[in-house]
């Protein structure tokens, strides 16, 4: 951009020769114009570069400097506050297996969830198998662990209004060998359900996701044989809802990966009340979970063409890949699955647990672009043992959480005794359905 430059000049030059001078009287800066017109002219657009505000300072913008010093102080409130995407997110973390080793080493996501609830069978020994609270299960029926997840999801709808469990809006499951980098989530939409998906999951890592009427446009799978027959058990399901009215003429069966999923508050209703029908079918949750999301999809939309659920093309791996590298790890936000058990497998591990560690050190803080000049990188192992920390620190967590809740602080749920409450009392689980749709709705803010 050119500046009107002659037009400070002639007025300059005006000013420097007035009208009352005389050619007897000879100034030695009428010698010297030119100087006159640069000094005249660099005062003045420096008086106007001191009038604009810092924010649209040219240099300072494209080097991220301020000149006021409280933007690099901590105390600052002018400054946006680091947060966490999943700050009003509830994690659900599913081991199908005891290992309690590794609890202190889950526990790197807390920072970055409202609540992060840990499912496990024989979790807490004096708790009954099927047993759950607020923050733990010990569901040990894995085939259709959906159905622990619904019941989570109820608790939630249940909490008091103005409670801080009321506050949670959406829900993340995973698998305790999966990895999250939750910081990487801050573009997603949380309205949305995502389920992790690849075109080509059979030839390369990544999500499977397909819908059918006919398991052969699968290909050959186990749970689709005897004695499984996974396809038929989601058709009676179907059939069942569809003949209560439910809308979805489709009728299709879905197949995917469901190690990692996510669904918003808004779908708790939806997810609960399908949920239990499936269950009392005993379909297997990789075809239970992906059809559930699917139904909600093409019944919930409020435009043909506008889904409700987000196909995460980002996670790296799927229900049975294993071996990802630091590389894989460091570079996808999401996937599936981690070794903890070999030497290459731990520092993969430790890599990412690390990685969580630092991140959780800049929650609650300013930041700008010189924040990341305290980045260290992987760093040195989480504690002295790397990934083998947690082995004596589970004693330490088991005996903080051993005793069942008092029944008044926490509201207990034997999870075997609502497999019935859909099947033979359809009236009341439509009286369910609706009011808990009443609770789920207000809090998605659509």
């Amino acid at each position: 951009m050119q500046f009107p430059t002659h037009q400070i000049f002639e007025s300059t030059a005006a000013w420097s020769a007035p009208a009352w001078s005389t050619p007897a009287w000879s100034s030695p800066w009428s010698k010297h114009p030119n100087v006159v017109k640069s000094c005249a002219a660099a005062l003045i657009l420096g008086l106007v570069w001191l009038l604009i505000p810092d924010y649209e300072h040219p240099i300072w913008h494209l080097t991220g400097h301020h000149s006021n010093a409280s933007f690099l102080d901590s105390n600052s409130t002018d400054l946006p506050i680091l947060k966490s995407p999943f700050e009003k997110t509830m994690a659900i973390i599913r081991w199908h297996a005891a290992h309690h080793e590794r609890i202190p080493l889950l526990q790197h996501y807390e920072p970055f969830f409202h609540t992060v609830h840990y499912s496990m069978p024989g979790l807490f020994p004096d708790w009954p198998a099927n047993t759950q609270n607020f923050t733990h299960d010990t569901a040990d029926e894995s085939y259709t662990i959906y159905h622990a997840v619904s019941t989570t999801m109820q608790l939630i709808l249940d909490a008091p209004e103005g409670s801080p469990e009321s506050e949670i809006e959406s829900l993340l499951y995973f698998h305790f060998d999966a990895w999250v980098d939750p910081m990487d989530f801050a573009s997603m939409d949380f309205n949305q359900m995502w389920l992790p998906y690849s075109p080509d999951g059979f030839t390369s890592s990544g999500g499977m996701f397909r819908c059918m009427k006919e398991k052969e446009e699968w290909p050959e799978w186990v749970f689709f044989n005897p004695p499984y027959l996974n396809h038929i058990h989601a058709r009676n399901a179907i059939e069942l809802i569809q003949r209560l009215g439910y809308s979805y003429p489709s009728g299709e069966f879905c197949v995917a990966w469901s190690d990692i999923y996510h669904i918003p508050r808004r779908f708790f209703a939806d997810y609960i009340f399908l949920s239990s029908f499936f269950k009392d079918f005993g379909c297997f949750h990789e075809v239970a979970i992906p059809t559930i999301m699917h139904i909600i999809d093409q019944t919930r939309r409020v435009h043909e063409t506008q889904s409700v659920m987000t196909q995460m093309g980002e996670c790296w791996g799927g229900c049975c890949t294993g071996g990802p590298g630091v590389r894989e790890v460091m570079t996808h936000r999401c996937g599936h699955k981690l070794d903890y058990l070999h030497g290459g497998g731990q520092i993969v591990a430790t890599a990412h647990y690390q990685r969580l560690e630092d991140e959780a050190k800049m929650l609650g803080k300013p930041y700008n672009q010189t924040m990341w000049d305290s980045w260290k990188g992987i760093g040195p192992p989480v504690g002295e043992q790397g990934v083998g920390l947690g082995i004596d620190s589970a004693g330490e967590y088991l005996k903080t959480h051993k005793s069942l809740p008092n029944e008044g602080e926490v509201q207990i749920k034997q999870m075997a005794d609502r497999a019935p409450e859909y099947a033979l009392n359809i009236e009341k689980a439509m009286k369910v359905y609706k009011k808990n749709h009443e609770k789920g709705g207000p809090k998605s803010g659509k």
